[in-house]
């Protein structure tokens, strides 16, 4: 049997690697927990006038840590508001903007529905009324966006998560259109 070593060796630095990577974010986690700092962003969203046009202000601040990416999605009235941006570790509240993304039948007060938001390991936490789901990898952050919208709204979207961490929502009616660029 001819055994191919260079294989092996590269396998096995490869292994070696993304252990020596996972016990460094671990460790780093650890000690933030230690030291009493927050190791996942806890975004809150307020309205902070009415929508002009089709663009909804808000503040936004971050009781926990840093979210390089954080997406929020609110209905105000009849319509489905969205937005992506980043928040700084325990930041105090700063303006941002939300975008109509689709038009409701239910008129309400405005809400956030929910709020998705990645840590800077790479991690993404979700917020929603009475539901947190924590440590998703970015490939989960679609399915479960989608199914938050549709348990909120009771209507199919879609969702794309770009390598950069920008998350997109497509109303799943005719005529789809993509959430315009949400990012700053």
């Amino acid at each position: 049997m001819d055994w191919d070593w260079h294989l092996i060796v590269e396998v096995a630095t490869l292994v070696v690697a993304a252990i020596a990577v996972i016990l460094l974010l671990v460790e780093e986690d650890v000690r933030r927990r230690r030291q009493g700092v927050p190791t996942m962003p806890l975004p809150r969203c307020r309205v902070t006038g009415d929508p002009t046009g089709d663009a909804l202000p808000i503040e936004a601040c971050n009781d926990g840590a840093a979210a390089p990416c954080c997406f929020v999605a609110m209905q105000a009235g009849k319509l489905l508001y969205a937005g992506s941006f980043r928040l700084g570790e325990q930041s105090a509240w700063a303006p941002q903007m939300l975008h109509v993304i689709d038009s409701l039948d239910d008129t309400t007060e405005a809400n956030v529905l929910f709020s998705v938001a990645r840590n800077v390991h790479g991690l993404w936490s979700a917020v929603a009324p009475y539901r947190v789901i924590q440590a998703m990898p970015s490939s989960s952050v679609p399915f479960e966006v989608v199914k938050l919208l549709k348990r909120a709204t009771g209507r199919k979207y879609l969702c794309a998560v770009a390598p950069d961490g920008h998350v997109t929502i497509t109303a799943g009616s005719p005529g789809l259109r993509p959430s315009a660029e949400l990012t700053r």
